[in-house]
């Protein structure tokens, strides 16, 4: 299942007022279509991904949505299903998950 939460900008002023729990969050970009799944603690992450200066950046990013868990095993465990899910249903994984070597260790 998709992550429930409606899709919010992604500007500063909304990334500063996320949490630094570890969570999981996709990245879409202006057609609200997800460029990226990640996880991590959220705001440090959605920092990173927004710096241009950043191997992490992901350019296009203007929209996100985030669910918090507890702990990494959980986060990484509900990663591994968005990312699943999303090749299910576009036999592919997300663009710039891809961009950044992540697939191969995370399945």
């Amino acid at each position: 299942m998709p992550i429930i939460k409606r899709f919010t900008p992604y500007i500063r002023e909304n990334v500063k007022l996320e949490s630094d729990k570890i969570g999981v969050y996709e990245i879409a970009n202006s057609k609200k279509n997800v460029i990226y799944i990640g996880r991590g603690q959220i705001k440090v992450r959605l920092v990173r991904h927004s710096n241009k200066n950043s191997d992490d950046y992901i350019p296009n990013a203007k929209f996100y949505r985030i669910e918090y868990f507890g702990d990494d095993k959980r986060g990484k465990q509900r990663e591994k299903a968005l990312l699943n899910q999303f090749h299910k249903k576009h036999h592919k994984y997300p663009r710039h998950n891809f961009r950044l070597g992540e697939i191969p260790d995370l399945l």
